[in-house]
């Protein structure tokens, strides 16, 4: 799924995002409003960044619920390439994949992630950490 503009993106429990692959976004390329609040983002490729979700400059990605976000990979951010601004407050992300930073989470530099619930667990492998950062890069717990 490709956002552009000002398109405006909700995802709710039954929904699948799963087996798709891109350069950057295997799942999901959000560029405005993204708000996954269930289903499932899993087995998604990116060649590149965001394995499930790509968030690009300006775009607001919310992660709230019980999403599954699992097995998916990617360079950097295995499922979330933090581009824009990420909040996360629910759901799980699982047995993510970066061969380079980020298996869970990528936060590119001096962008936010706010992380107030959900969890980051369970064989999320990266050579640099489930979640890992650019310079001034802000990360709120």
């Amino acid at each position: 799924i490709c956002m552009d503009g000002n398109a405006v993106f909700t995802m709710y429990a039954g929904s699948n995002i799963t087996g798709n692959d891109a350069t950057n976004g295997g799942g999901l390329v959000a560029a405005s409003t993204a708000r996954i609040a269930g289903g499932t983002i899993q087995d998604n490729i990116a060649t590149e960044n965001g394995g499930a979700v790509y968030a690009t400059t300006g775009a607001a990605v919310t992660i709230s619920g019980v999403p599954v976000i699992s097995g998916n990979s990617a360079k950097q951010g295995g499922a979330v390439y933090d581009g824009g601004s990420v909040t996360m407050s629910g759901g799980s992300m699982t047995a993510n994949t970066a061969t380079e930073k980020g298996s869970a989470v990528y936060v590119a530099s001096g962008k936010p992630l706010t992380m107030s619930g959900g969890s980051i667990k369970d064989g999320n492998k990266s050579p640099e950490g489930a979640v890992s950062t650019d310079s001034d890069a802000v990360l709120t717990h």
